[in-house]
This record gives C-alpha cells, sequence and structure tokens, in this order.
C-alpha cells in the first residue's frame, strides 16, 4: 500500500535493473526517488494513483527501455516529464488512463521511441506536432479514445510506422490527406474498425503504398469509391465486414474497388445488408 515515492528510496539499490510496484496507491514521485538507478531497464508502475506526471522525476534513469503506466489516472503531462529518457526509452505504455489532449511537448525528448500505447484513454484532440520528434516510431496504439477526426499534419514526421491501430474511436470521415507524410511512409498495418466512417472515397489511401493489412470493420460504411484501393497494390488483408453497404441504382462501373488488389488473400464482407457492386464486379 505504498502511496508515495520518497527521496532516495532505492539509493542502495544502484545494479537493479528490473522494478515492478503494482496495485499500490502510489499517486506521487518525489523529485529524486530513482536517484543512484542509473542501471534500470524496465520499470513498471501500473495500476496505481498517479494523475500528473512530474518533470524531472525521471532524469536519473538513463538506461531505462521500457516504462509501463497502464491503469493510473493520468490526466496530464509535465513538459520535461521524460527528461533523461531520450537515449534508451524504446517502449512508453500509458493505456488505461484519464488523458484527453496529446499536447505537442508531451513526448519530445523520446527521440528513440519505438512502442508508444495510448489505448483506452479519453483523447479527443492531438496537437499537429505532438508526434514529430518520434522518428523511429514502429508502433502506435490510439485505439478506444474518442478521436474524431485526423489532422493532415499529425503523422507527418511517422514514415517508419509500421503499425496504427485507431480502432474503437469516432472518426466520421477521411480525406487523401488525413495520411499525408514528409516522405514514402512504411505502414504496413492499419486497424480503422469500430468507428464512424460512412464512405471510402477515391484516393485516401493514397500516401500508404507499403499496406498489407486494413480494418474498417464494423463502421456505417455505405459507399465505397471505385479508386478507393487504387494505390493499394500491396494489401493482402481487407476487412469490411458489418458495414452498410448501399446498392445504388444503376450503378454503371467499368471496375470494382477490388481489381486494384492483385495480392489480396483474405477479403471479409461478413454481414453486410447490401453489396455496393454486383456480385459480378467482386
Amino acid at each position: 500500500n505504498i502511496a508515495r515515492l520518497e527521496n532516495e528510496t532505492f539509493i542502495h539499490l544502484a545494479s537493479l535493473v528490473s522494478l515492478t510496484m503494482i496495485s499500490n496507491k502510489i499517486s506521487e514521485i518525489e523529485l529524486y526517488a530513482f536517484k543512484n538507478l542509473t542501471n534500470l531497464q524496465s520499470l513498471t508502475l501500473t495500476l496505481n494513483q498517479i494523475a500528473v506526471l512530474r518533470k524531472n522525476r525521471l532524469r536519473f534513469l538513463t538506461n531505462l527501455k521500457e516504462l509501463n503506466l497502464d491503469y493510473n489516472k493520468i490526466k496530464f503531462i509535465e513538459m520535461e516529464a521524460f527528461a533523461g529518457l531520450q537515449t534508451n526509452m524504446h517502449n512508453l505504455s500509458l493505456a488505461n488512463n484519464k488523458l484527453e489532449v496529446l499536447k505537442s511537448f508531451y513526448f519530445k525528448e523520446l527521440v528513440n521511441l519505438q512502442i508508444l500505447r495510448l489505448s483506452s484513454n479519453q483523447i479527443s484532440s492531438i496537437d499537429s506536432s505532438t508526434f514529430d520528434n518520434l522518428k523511429k516510431l514502429f508502433y502506435l496504439y490510439l485505439n478506444d479514445n474518442c478521436i474524431t477526426k485526423i489532422d493532415s499534419s499529425v503523422f507527418f514526421r511517422q514514415i517508419n510506422l509500421i503499425e496504427l491501430d485507431m480502432s474503437f474511436n469516432l472518426i466520421n470521415n477521411l480525406n487523401e490527406n488525413s495520411f499525408k507524410f514528409n516522405n514514402k511512409s512504411n505502414m504496413i498495418k492499419l486497424n480503422l474498425a469500430n468507428n464512424r466512417l460512412t464512405s471510402l472515397t477515391n484516393r485516401i489511401l493514397k500516401n500508404l503504398p507499403n499496406l498489407q493489412w486494413v480494418s474498417f470493420e464494423n463502421n456505417l460504411i455505405s459507399e465505397i469509391e471505385p479508386d478507393c484501393f487504387l494505390y493499394l497494390s500491396n494489401l493482402i488483408y481487407l476487412n469490411l465486414n458489418f458495414n452498410t453497404f448501399r446498392r445504388q441504382k444503376n450503378l454503371r462501373l467499368k471496375h470494382s474497388p477490388f481489381d486494384f488488389l492483385r495480392k489480396l488473400k483474405s477479403l471479409h464482407l461478413r454481414k453486410t445488408l447490401n453489396l455496393l457492386f454486383p456480385i459480378e464486379l467482386l
């Protein structure tokens, strides 16, 4: 039932590599609490009561690679909260907290971060430069939040992003700049299941030529434009289950949207109310 990490709590444990404090009542970490833990590589503080990540509390953990703060009450992150972690920090998890807005300075120091989990918060807004310094980020999990739109510059510098999960949000629209990058994107997996999308228009995925896996399962999609998947020549898996496709009257198309998916191996159309396209175009 630890409620507070006081200064120099671990001062004599300089050889410590892993520290786990799960299911306590920790709400405050004093400035010098982690002093002398320069060899620590993994820190787990899940299921505690932390509401604010204070600045410089982690600055002594210069070799830290993994930080797990899941299931706290974190609503705000102070500037320089991750100061000292820029060299070795690869994996940060902040899932199941109370974050509502992702400020531009939140992750600025984490230039070598590879995995960022922000699932199951209350995020509704992301500053346009929030992820700008995370040029080595491979995996980003924003699922189960309250995001309604994707601004054109949010992922602009994330060309190395391999997987993006934005499922279980409130996204109701995509356009051709929703996934805009300053160079060719390496993204392979995109999850937009369980949102509120109503249509898939031409060119919305044009900046994701390496995409192999995409899910639009359980949206409100009633229309798919014919050239929607034009640029996805590497796509292997496509999930469109549980949508409300509407068959258009007098539909005259030379091709279906699936014609460009020459490498597609798995297509899911379970419980779609009607096929938007005549079956002979599939």
